[in-house]
């Protein structure tokens, strides 16, 4: 605020969430838009909160309708990624004795004061600081559907972030994009583990959980979910994911287990972390479709990778759960990746032993005769 008031070149736009500009401390008179009450009972809950720090307690001064136990434990590590409980501590003392509500008036940028439904600001204190502001807006969140993430309840924020910034509200399709699904899953795990037993299949899992995510990685795809013994990717394009799936099946199989694997193309729309819509959903269930070491893909993805050397086999027209009418489904039968062979293990005469041994234990030494060797070598160059 005193930056925009002082500095108005260097401020294009302000915007305040959930903000008070006069002292809760040691005040001659309640502030404005506050009763003594609400003031006593809002430092005494922040000051509660910031007792434990590192515990979420603020997840309810900020928004009650998302107060949940698993929101309670991201707020925790965001505070203890935030600050120490000492330094907020005496943050929070200061902030409580702060007056910055003689500079508002000079604020000339366009300013929002967001207030948020379900935190423990009074309104009328908000509203206070939006109207001191000459070109102040106030700006009230609708409430949060209870249960719904942080990332949810604070895209609210984001759009009037953008609004601000951009000048208009951005479309509601506008995070929308065209991606590659691909989904894998063990077959018989069940027997798997049955036959193995616990130890054994939790390493073998763990092993094959790595090979996903090197493969996926390697194809320029992003891993974004592991449930159980299935996983979930995205790509860009339908060809790497589909190379992508053929390798991890041909790995699951030198392990001594069989992988299903379904790519499917379309729009997916991001939720937070994730993403959702209709193509992930057909994805998924193209994924169930197939069978031990197959790669099933749609006809999308098919028309897609036209060109690229990948060859198909029909399998026809498939009613799947919850998809409505048919989808044309095709199995993966050529163009594959070659894996790369094991490297051969290269054996050592006795010298290289001796020069390996004094790598490891004089390195200084190797360099220098490097260093030699090299200037030897250039001066016979030059001659």
């Amino acid at each position: 605020m005193l930056v925009a008031a002082t500095a108005p070149e260097r401020v294009n736009a302000l915007m305040l969430i959930s903000p008070y500009c006069e002292p809760l401390l040691d005040y001659d008179r309640p502030p404005h838009g506050w009763t003594e009450s609400e003031v006593d009972e809002f430092v005494a809950l922040w000051r509660d909160a910031v007792r434990h720090w590192g515990e979420g307690r603020t997840m309810a001064l900020t928004d009650l309708h998302v107060d949940s136990p698993y929101n309670r434990r991201l707020m925790a590590m965001l505070e203890r990624c935030s600050a120490s409980p000492s330094t907020m501590s005496a943050h929070l003392e200061a902030s409580l004795r702060i007056d910055y509500s003689h500079a508002l008036a000079s604020v000339q940028c366009p300013t929002k004061v967001v207030l948020l439904a379900g935190g423990s600001m009074p309104m009328a204190a908000a509203r206070h600081v939006a109207d001191l502001v000459p070109h102040g807006e106030f700006v009230i969140t609708r409430p949060s559907p209870r249960g719904a993430a942080l990332g949810e309840a604070w895209s609210q924020v984001q759009t009037i972030v953008e609004e601000l910034v951009r000048g208009s509200v951005p479309p509601v399709d506008a995070g929308r994009r065209f991606a590659a699904t691909l989904f894998t899953d063990i077959v018989g795990s069940t027997r798997l583990l049955a036959r193995i037993g616990d130890t054994s299949c939790r390493a073998l899992l763990a092993r094959h959980e790595r090979d996903v995510r090197f493969a996926v990685t390697e194809a320029g795809g992003e891993l974004m979910s592991i449930v159980g013994d299935g996983t979930f990717s995205l790509f860009d394009g339908p060809v790497a994911a589909v190379q992508c799936a053929a390798r991890i099946v041909a790995e699951a199989r030198r392990l001594g287990f069989e992988v299903r694997a379904g790519v499917h193309a379309g729009t997916v729309e991001p939720t937070g972390t994730d993403v959702t819509g209709l193509t992930v959903h057909v994805g998924a269930r193209i994924g169930a479709a197939a069978g031990p070491g197959e790669v099933l893909v749609s006809s999308h993805v098919r028309e897609l990778a036209g060109g690229s050397g990948l060859q198909f086999a029909d399998r026809g027209s498939h009613r799947l759960a919850g998809v409505p009418g048919k989808v044309h489904l095709f199995a993966l039968t050529g163009g594959q990746p070659s894996l790369q062979a094991p490297r051969k293990r290269v054996s050592l005469n006795t010298f290289d032993r001796v020069v390996l041994r004094a790598a490891r234990r004089t390195p200084q030494v190797l360099r220098s005769a490097a260093a030699h060797a090299n200037a030897r070598q250039r001066r016979r160059s030059d001659g």
